[in-house]
C-alpha cells in the first residue's frame, strides 16, 4: 500500500491525475471500461484470480490504452509472461522519479 501511494504521488507530481488504484483485476477491468483512462499502471501480481497481465487482456479487448507493467520480480520478462501483451515497457520495483518520468513520456 505505501509503494502505491507514493507511485500516485509520483504520477501526480509529473502532471498526470490518478483516476483509481484497485487491488484486483477483477475491480481493474471494469473500472477501466467505465472511465477510459489514457494510460494504465498495471502491477503484474494483484490481489483476487485475475493478473495485471489478464485484466490488461481483458481491458485490450474492448479498448486501446497504452499500459505500463509494475513488477517486484523481473522473472516475468525471462519466462515470456508477457508475450501477448500489448504493452508499453517494464518498471521494476523499487520504481525512480526519473524511470517513471521516461516511461510516461514514452507512452505519450
Amino acid at each position: 500500500m505505501i509503494i502505491s501511494l507514493l507511485l500516485e504521488k509520483m504520477v501526480q507530481n509529473l502532471g498526470h491525475e490518478v483516476l483509481g488504484k484497485l487491488p484486483s483485476g477483477e475491480e481493474a477491468v471494469p473500472f477501466a471500461l467505465e472511465h477510459k483512462p489514457d494510460l494504465i499502471l498495471m502491477d503484474i501480481r494483484l490481489d483476487g484470480l485475475i493478473s495485471g497481465i489478464d485484466a490488461v487482456k481483458q481491458i485490450h479487448e474492448h479498448m486501446s490504452v497504452p499500459v505500463i507493467y509494475i513488477s517486484g520480480s523481473t522473472d516475468v520478462l525471462n519466462n515470456g509472461a508477457l508475450k501477448g501483451s500489448d504493452y508499453v515497457t517494464f518498471l521494476p520495483k523499487p520504481i525512480t522519479f526519473s524511470e517513471l518520468s521516461n516511461s510516461l513520456r514514452i507512452a505519450s
